[in-house]
């Protein structure tokens, strides 16, 4: 049985004009459609909508819809979102029957990269598929298939048959055991095996290698979102990865100041700190490359602040990670946290968006083990309060903990670089201890934005 239910009713009006009004009256308005009937114009309560869609079992799974005493079994399709609020607008709804076999993409999910000896000696796995579209029944729909790096070795070519979870799953490419990933030698492991008065003639031969047999696979490493049928490719390199850090946020001057943008601060906070060369456009973002400096030596990075709109961040960033061939966890995400009490900061890698729509768009792109770092704004108290408390600006009288919080993520940002998200959470709080939250005045700030239509 689906674990989601979805209460609907069925909208008189249709058209823009029916979905404004369902808006208006606190409704997300969508359309039921498919199997033999006429499609139907639906609502369903947005603050029931939301809890639903956050559980990250809505998109792609089975859900119930009921509507008076009858129900039906479908699958979420679809969902459009405000670009500046996130706010839900629209959602689309298949009709099936719960032993229908249908068509769906599934996500793919890389575990126990840790155990895997060939990245300690320097390797890089590629990625070639993110998502595999598959015929399964509607009610065995998995939530990820899984690859469990442990098992493999340098130069091993992951295919279908690799993947765990395809009990009740068919490919929908059934004229071959098709490419999943593949773990390759990386040009920083070459090095190290070669002999010291070889070094740059091996280093150059290896990036010639690559370059050509790149160019003859046509690999289209630009591409905006790889589909299951292309060879885009996502990879983590060796010890001389490129890190990207990607600051969330809306553009242009109105949202400069605002909650929702503390990620674009923390991103510019950063590039000051550790001398980071002039702004350029590039990947849908306005884009800085520095150095940073860890015990272990510099380490290059990529200081990006997405032009996309919060909601549609992962486009962006996704098409630098897969230009710098990195892996979700070489990708550094600055975002608000509502969740989190004013100056709390923490590490996170891995698990939902949490209602942050920035964050969903990453996990949509790059799957969900990015690592996060939550910089805390508060929760204004009502959740019909929060759109107006992170789409206005900072008070006065947050600055005492805001200017320090930023400081200290850019001072501390070499733990993070070294890989030890923990010491640099620790260390971010000891720079920059988080003041003494009070709801009572968050509500009382938050109804002030109200007042004054932030």
């Amino acid at each position: 049985m689906a674990e989601i239910i979805l209460n609907v009713d069925v909208r008189d009006g249709v058209g823009t004009g029916g979905a404004r009004a369902a808006r208006r009256a606190g409704m997300v308005p969508g359309v039921l459609y498919g199997g033999d009937k006429a499609p139907v114009a639906i609502s369903v309560n947005e603050r029931d909508f939301r809890k639903s869609l956050y559980t990250g079992k809505l998109l792609g799974h089975l859900v119930t819809l009921k509507y008076g005493t009858e129900s039906q079994p479908v699958i979420a399709r679809d969902v459009q979102f405000d670009p500046v609020t996130d706010r839900p607008l629209h959602f689309d709804l298949m009709r099936v029957d719960e032993k229908q076999t249908i068509k769906i993409e599934v996500p793919v999910h890389f575990i126990n990269q840790d155990q895997c000896e060939a990245f300690r000696q320097g390797g890089s796995l590629e990625v070639v598929r993110h998502a595999v579209e598959v015929k399964v029944r509607a009610d065995h729909i998995p939530e990820d298939l899984i690859v469990d790096l442990s098992k493999h070795k340098m130069g091993d070519t992951i295919r279908w048959t690799d993947l765990l979870g395809t009990k009740d799953v068919e490919p929908t490419i059934t004229d071959r055991d098709f490419v999943i990933a593949s773990i390759k030698t990386s040009s920083a492991a070459i090095s190290a095996a070669a002999d010291e008065a070889h070094d740059a003639e091996v280093a150059a031969e290896v990036e010639a290698t690559e370059q050509a047999a790149a160019e003859e696979a046509g690999e289209a490493l630009l591409l905006e979102r790889p589909h299951p049928e292309t060879d885009g490719a996502v990879s983590l390199s060796g010890p001389r990865a490129m890190i990207i850090i990607a600051g969330l946020g809306n553009p242009g001057p109105k949202y400069q100041g605002n909650r929702h943008n503390i990620g674009f601060m923390a991103a510019d906070e950063i590039a000051r700190r550790w001398s980071f060369g002039p702004e350029r456009a590039k990947f849908q973002s306005v884009i800085r490359e520095g150095e940073v400096a860890t015990a272990a030596g510099p380490v290059r990075t990529l200081l990006m602040k997405p032009q996309t709109y919060m909601n549609e961040s992962g486009r962006a960033v996704a098409e630098a990670a897969r230009f710098y061939k990195v892996l979700p966890g070489a990708v550094i995400v600055f975002h608000d946290e509502i969740d989190l009490a004013p100056g709390r900061f923490r590490m996170k890698t891995g698990g939902g968006a949490a209602g942050q729509n920035g964050v969903r768009s990453l996990i949509s792109q790059l799957g969900p083990d990015f690592r996060r770092a939550r910089m805390g704004v508060g929760h204004p108290g009502a959740p019909e309060l929060v759109h107006g408390h992170v789409l206005s600006d900072f008070h006065k009288a947050d600055r005492t903990w805001l200017e320090p919080m930023l400081t200290a993520v850019a001072d501390a940002l070499p733990f993070a670089l070294a890989g030890d998200d923990d010491r640099y959470q620790a260390e971010v709080m000891r720079l920059a201890p988080a003041p003494k939250f009070s709801p009572r005045q968050a509500a009382q700030n938050a109804a002030r934005d109200a007042d004054r239509g932030e």
